[in-house]
Parts: C-alpha cells; structure tokens; sequence
C-alpha cells in the first residue's frame, strides 16, 4: 500500500512546525528533525533500492533510539497507582 506524497509531505510540515516549537528544548527539537529524515527516506525509497548506500548510524542516532542519555532509568518507574494496576510491565494483569 503506497502513501500519498502529499500526505508524507504534510507530515514533514508538521514535523518541521513541531521542531520550530521546540527550539529551546533541544533533545525534543531533534526528535523532530529525525522524523522529517525519515519521512524524506520514503521519497527516496526507490533510488535507494537502485542503487543500494549503506549508512552508518552515529552514536548520537544509536542513543536516541535506545533511549540513553535521557537521564531516566525506564524500568526506575513508579507502579501506577491505581485499584487495577498490579506493576510496572504491560504484561501485569
């Protein structure tokens, strides 16, 4: 199922709008900023399959998707306080 460019390019608006919103929290702002890169690598989807590049991802790329460096430990979480939350895994039942 093929996505409509102007649908992907409203999007990169969108993320772009996002991005300006958040120039004073740089982490948030960038967030953004690699949205809009994805969303580019659709547009060049088929030139890429033509003639393959293999991109080397940065350690600053690596961490944002492990979620490092955020200064918060995500299994560090409070259990929800509510009557039927039983822990902190979404398997908990």
């Amino acid at each position: 199922m093929a996505v409509d460019n102007n649908k992907i390019l409203a999007k990169m608006i969108h993320e772009a709008y996002q991005a300006k919103e958040q120039q004073h929290n740089e982490e948030k702002m960038l967030h953004h900023i690699a949205n809009i890169k994805l969303l580019c690598e659709l547009f060049l989807e088929e030139e890429a399959k033509e003639e393959p590049v293999k991109q080397e991802i940065t350690e600053e790329e690596r961490k944002m998707m492990l979620g490092e460096g955020q200064g918060k430990d995500p299994l560090s979480s409070k259990p929800l306080d509510e009557d039927d939350a039983n822990g902190l895994s979404i398997f908990d039942f």
